[in-house]
């Protein structure tokens, strides 16, 4: 995946930095979703969502702080897992009111 990240970083020395801040992160950001989604493809994808995310923003928070960087991964991070928890809950929500509409239609 991680060529894949770096497709959308033009600057030679920024892949370099993504590449590190990536190897630095990876499995502690994994450690995290695993904890929290309790399953393994689901872990997966949210950090890949997530460091996806953080390559196509990289120009922006390349320049961030070490301690403010750490704090932006965790957020993206945490959105990506909210989506996942989320997900289910949203579809049966949007079933139930399509089931509504279509009763009074």
């Amino acid at each position: 995946m991680l060529a894949i990240y770096l497709t959308l970083i033009d600057n030679e020395d920024d892949k370099k930095s993504f590449e590190d801040l990536y190897n630095q992160n990876r499995s502690k950001a994994y450690a995290i979703a695993f904890n929290i989604l309790k399953n393994k493809a689901l872990a997966e994808e949210a950090c890949s969502e997530a460091f996806f995310s953080l390559a196509k923003s990289f120009q922006k928070i390349k320049n961030l702080e070490s301690h403010k960087l750490d704090y932006y991964i965790v957020i993206m991070l945490s959105l990506k897992i909210s989506i996942f928890l989320f997900q289910p809950l949203l579809t049966a929500i949007f079933k139930a009111n399509l089931h509504l509409v279509s009763q009074k239609i």
